[in-house]
């Protein structure tokens, strides 16, 4: 299911989806106890046949008898119990037999059979019951009569209500993730509404008494909660899908009104059953069906017939991303169930994850990259806000089950899965599992060990960094340095810090990519464990600098972007609060901005200049900046947000600095900044931005003013760049300073003394080799101005 967090459904969705070695790791992940899987371990319901009326909807009553055909798991059986919630039991037959030695207390049905039975016996037990059926106190799950009489419907799971499956509002069941049953259904109304439920209607019986009957079928076993009913005048759309298995019915039920927008609303959809059985296997079930109802706050994927919102069928694709979700549960959720609610991550988890899915097979990769970025910079900046915390993905607090953490952060570590175990193990791994746990329940170390198994790749560490630990990893680059030996080799160190995690994990395996000026490019893995780690890499070119994780393949704590600019102007990379103007453009312009939610590393010295450093971020900033463009950067600051210790109540936002190091190599500095804004937001730009690292930091007040009053009348020109010979640097000064001159590598081999006033020198780097070189204006000890260079020679 999906809850909608809304104004009268916005587009704003919030979603609350070797062997030895593989179990002996995971000791400390042991699931809650379950007393309702305790009542499936004594019997096993086989068939539901629920007899029910549903006439007069204005009493917002049901009324009648299901009959359970059960088996014994235990020998000797006399005692069970049954969950029917709120509904008044007036008998129970056993083996058509009046039983009289039961006892309900409003939410359990205790059975003492006259006798015992064993293993081999198969008995009936016809319940009859009335009464009122009841909503989830957080109104989201239970059953419903609109107050206009026109719908009854249910939906199968309780938000609030523990346990959370619910299809005991409405017939007596064992209400658990893991009994799994087949349905017949027999629902009387007024002759002037129909009734829809799960499976195939198999027939409609008019009764001569202004009622009729409908009986459907369900010939697929699934768990309590996806069974389904929904009373109303509706009307199918209908349509055949020709999948993997055959031809399959569409049957998308709605009221009379709405039939012309379900057909363009849902007009993707055999488009969308095709994208998930290309990358998880045929669909199996008998009917592709949804019903529409008059529930604005969600869906429910009641199997074959899910419970979709009237408000979402508009005629447009606005909420195709909803019935895209639902549908995917026919394999994640509804075919494979989770075990638990402790492991609802692979049924809502794997959802969501599937909206990525759809989106990349329908709309293409930069639509798909698009999705997972938006929805990865969503798990960091709220899921700890609606979850009261950072929080694992398994074992997640019952009032949480369906949080932001099991469904947004479910599909980023999917996401990370998908990359770790690459395309082709990662899709033939699950369609194994998906069709080895058919109609089947799973729980989260099954899950791992299968996939471990069938893949070949020991998935321990990957879950219990990314399942079973709070948090996220953060991973970065450290150094890069020429390496000896035949052919273009560089060693590259690597380094993992922790955001909100406890511990480094192990078995990491991180993309870096290096690039050079001419725009070539070359990506290599390293694998690592613990806090560092390193990789001799074997470029095929001379790199001007290396990236982590260009294509944002691990949802770790960073929100990354890169881009090729080609205008001038302001150009916005929202998610990492971050924009830069360009000017001057003359060719295309490569920037990747990093957004590093961790604490960069401190200063390796006391400066007297920096009283403090940030704790929470900091950005780093590569690319190409050919020619003679400008480009001056800003860095948003958020008192309330990543700058709340940096910026208590207690200091002025005047006292906000940007500092600046080329690589972790360097220690950071002042860097001259103007500043706009207050106390509570605002902005600091860097002229002249060169590549590396930025952060705030706190030092004396009002070095903005000075900083920028201090560039007022300087100026810094190099001229040819790039060159093959000799460099012209013209410069406007107004006290003694100093040019420093720094190769890629972020050492000085040059410095120039400086006059005041205008004048231009010249450098000749001829003993040098050629590459990137960075020329720096110094006055006293800060850089007030930078510029890139490019010696050809």
């Amino acid at each position: 299911m999906k809850y909608i967090q809304h104004h009268y459904l916005r587009k704003t969705t919030l979603v609350f989806l070797f062997i030895a070695v593989l179990h002996g790791s995971l000791s400390a992940q042991k699931p809650r106890k379950n007393i309702q899987n305790l009542v499936s371990d004594t019997i096993d319901v086989l068939h539901y046949n629920i007899n029910l009326n549903i006439i007069n909807l204005s009493q917002k009553t049901i009324g009648g008898f299901t009959d359970l055909t059960i088996v014994p798991k235990l020998n000797n059986t006399s005692k069970f119990s049954l969950d029917l919630l709120a509904l008044t039991v007036d008998s129970i037959k056993y083996n058509n037999s009046i039983l009289t030695t039961f006892s309900h207390n409003d939410t359990v049905i205790k059975i003492n059979l006259p006798g015992s039975i064993g293993l081999t016996d198969t008995f009936h037990l016809k319940v009859y019951y009335h009464g009122q059926p009841v909503e989830d106190p957080s109104t989201w799950g239970g059953f419903y009569f609109t107050p206009d009489s026109t719908y009854a419907y249910n939906l199968g799971v309780g938000f609030e209500s523990v346990p959370h499956n619910f299809g005991r509002v409405w017939f007596p069941c064992l209400d658990d993730f893991v009994d799994r049953a087949f349905y017949d259904c027999h629902i009387r109304v007024k002759n002037s509404n129909s009734v829809v439920c799960g499976g195939t209607l198999i027939s409609t019986i008019n009764n001569g008494d202004g009622t009729s009957t409908y009986n459907w079928k369900l010939n697929n076993s699934i768990p309590t909660y996806l069974a389904s009913v929904a009373v109303a005048n509706l009307v199918p759309v209908s349509d055949v899908f020709n999948g993997m298995n055959g031809a399959i019915p569409i049957k998308i039920y709605t009221r009379p009104q709405d039939t012309l927008k379900a057909k363009t609303s849902f007009i993707n959809l055999k488009q969308i059953l095709s994208i998930f059985e290309n990358r998880f296997g045929p669909y199996k079930w008998e009917r592709a069906g949804y019903v529409g109802v008059p529930f604005n706050s969600g869906a429910m994927e009641h199997a074959t017939n899910i419970a979709y919102p009237n408000a979402c069928i508009t005629g447009t694709l606005d909420y195709e991303y909803l019935y895209a979700h639902e549908l995917s549960h026919h394999w994640f959720g509804d075919l494979t169930t989770c075990a638990s609610a402790d492991d609802m991550w692979i049924n809502e988890g794997w959802a969501s994850f599937c909206e990525t899915i759809f989106t990349e097979g329908l709309y293409g990769n930069t639509s798909y990259k698009n999705y997972v970025k938006t929805n990865h910079y969503n798990v960091l900046t709220t899921a700890h806000l609606d979850d009261a915390g950072y929080r694992a993905l398994y074992g997640i607090p019952l009032q949480y089950t369906y949080g932001t953490t099991v469904y947004k952060k479910g599909s980023d570590v999917i996401t990370t899965l998908r990359n770790y175990m690459g395309d082709t193990k990662f899709f033939n791994s699950v369609k194994a599992l998906l069709n080895t746990y058919s109609y089947k329940d799973i729980s989260t170390v099954q899950f791992r060990d299968f996939l471990s198994i069938n893949s070949g790749i020991n998935l321990n560490d990957f879950f219990q960094t990314w399942v079973y630990s709070p948090g996220f990893p953060h991973f970065s680059i450290d150094s890069i340095t020429p390496y000896s030996g035949p052919g273009g080799n560089y060693k590259v160190y690597v380094k993992q810090k922790l955001f909100h995690m406890p511990t480094y994990g192990n078995s990491n395996k991180v993309e870096v990519t290096f690039m050079n000026n001419n725009w070539e490019k070359y990506t290599d893995t390293i694998s690592f464990s613990g806090q560092t780690g390193n990789k001799i890499c074997n470029v095929p070119f001379i790199p001007d600098f290396v990236m982590m994780d260009l294509e944002e393949k691990t949802a770790d704590a960073t929100t990354d972007y890169y881009r090729t600019l080609k205008t001038n102007g302001n150009h916005t990379f929202p998610n990492a609060n971050f924009a830069v103007d360009v000017q001057n453009i003359s060719d295309s312009l490569f920037i990747r901005v990093e957004h590093n939610w961790v604490a960069p590393d401190p200063l390796q010295s006391p400066s007297s200049e920096i009283y403090r450093i940030s704790n929470s971020r900091y950005w780093k900033i590569d690319g190409i900046f050919a020619g003679n463009a400008s480009l001056k950067g800003r860095f948003n600051y958020v008192k309330s947000g990543f700058e709340s210790s940096l910026l208590p109540a207690t200091y002025s936002a005047d006292s906000i600095i940007l500092l600046y190091r080329k690589n972790a190599g360097e220690d950071w500095r002042i860097i001259a900044f103007t500043k706009t804004g207050g106390v509570n937001v605002g902005n600091l730009y860097c002229e002249n931005m060169q590549p590396g690292e930025y952060t705030f930091g706190i030092g004396k007040p009002f070095q903005s003013g000075i900083n920028s009053n201090a560039t007022n009348n300087i100026s810094l020109k190099v001229f040819p760049n790039p060159s093959n010979t000799e460099f012209n640097i013209q410069y406007s000064v107004k006290e003694n300073s100093e040019i420093r001159i720094f190769d890629s590598n972020s050492k000085i081999i040059d410095t120039l003394k400086l006059e005041i006033g205008e004048n231009t020198i010249k450098w000749n780097p001829k003993n040098h080799s050629k590459g990137t070189y960075f020329i720096e204006l110094i006055s006293k000890g800060n850089v007030i101005l930078q510029n890139k260079v490019i010696y050809l020679k």
